[in-house]
């Protein structure tokens, strides 16, 4: 029986706060299953993401729709109209911009920041930092991996890295 005493609330919060636990741990373990198992089926995955998420597929269908004060019913219509509308609404907007003797200068603000300058770097710092990447990561524009940084991080240091004596 349950009573309004601190004891048996207490209790029942311990309870609740449980399954709840149990409950979010099930749901994990059930979606991680279920992804795992579509791996190479990328849209079954994502049907399984989207439902994750709470995301619902949703038909909406038009069935009438109003152009110029009229009621449009008709299914041929509707499509027109829309791919009439879709197709002209750059047109129009550019049309609805008036031309302006302003300048970009006007609408850009200066920066309130300075540059204070370059800090000395040590040479150890900058070989941990190349040590420090990951061997996952795809090759970036330069198509350098990680991983061959990593390898010759000795050896590349002296350009990357330059010391100035201090006056």
């Amino acid at each position: 029986m349950f009573t309004k005493e601190s004891v048996d609330w207490d209790a029942y919060k311990t309870s609740r706060n449980r399954v709840n636990i149990a409950i979010r741990h099930a749901k994990a373990e059930y979606y991680r299953n279920k992804i795992a198992h579509q791996n190479k089926n990328s849209k079954e995955a994502w049907k399984t993401i989207n439902d994750l998420l709470g995301r619902s597929p949703s038909d909406i269908t038009v069935s009438e729709l109003k152009v110029n004060g009229s009621n449009i019913t008709s299914t041929e219509e509707i499509a027109n109209a829309f791919n009439e509308y879709f197709t002209n609404i750059g047109p129009n907007v550019a049309n609805s911009i008036h031309d302006s003797d302003a300048s970009y200068e006007q609408f850009v603000k200066p920066a309130e920041s300075k540059f204070s300058g370059f800090q000395l770097v040590l040479e150890s710092k900058v070989v941990k930092l190349l040590n420090g990447l990951s061997n996952r990561k795809a090759a970036d524009l330069d198509k350098i991996s990680g991983n061959i940084l990593k390898i010759a991080a000795n050896i590349i240091i002296f350009l990357l890295y330059h010391q100035q004596s201090v006056p």
